[in-house]
């Protein structure tokens, strides 16, 4: 399976610049995956944007991990996987420190959160980028 983020809305001097570029391996970049049944709920009650809008149709959102005194700790993009997992992309150098800070609070939800080490995330360029298989 290959992570692809797609970065379509690019100005005019940066197409031209991007002509021959369609994708980039981004290799600072890992995906934490979060299953489980409560893990929607988990997520709405700590991360700073409403899970509620994940779907099918708008498959990623932009969003914080915030510290009990509101202060950013991490930022990340979720991605909806289905109903019950998600998975989210952080700095790669962050990622064991996030699912730590996740997992001080998955006491009651027990949902299951992991690093994907074996999965690639992608950034994609251009207007109309190729779809990876």
């Amino acid at each position: 399976m290959i992570c692809l983020r797609r970065l379509a809305q690019l100005s005019a001097p940066k197409k031209s610049f991007l002509r021959n570029l369609s994708y980039a391996h981004l290799t600072h970049r890992k995906l934490v995956e979060i299953s489980g049944e409560n893990s929607a709920k988990l997520l709405q009650g700590l991360l700073t944007n409403d899970i509620g809008k994940l779907s099918r149709e708008s498959p990623s959102l932009y969003t914080h991990l915030l510290n009990v005194r509101g202060r950013i700790m991490f930022d990340n993009i979720v991605y909806w996987k289905d109903d019950s997992a998600f998975y989210i992309e952080v700095d790669s150098s962050a990622a064991a420190g996030f699912v730590k800070s996740l997992s001080v609070y998955n006491i009651r939800s027990r949902a299951k959160i992991s690093i994907c080490d074996s999965v690639p995330i992608f950034a994609s360029f251009g207007e109309h980028p190729q779809q990876l298989s």
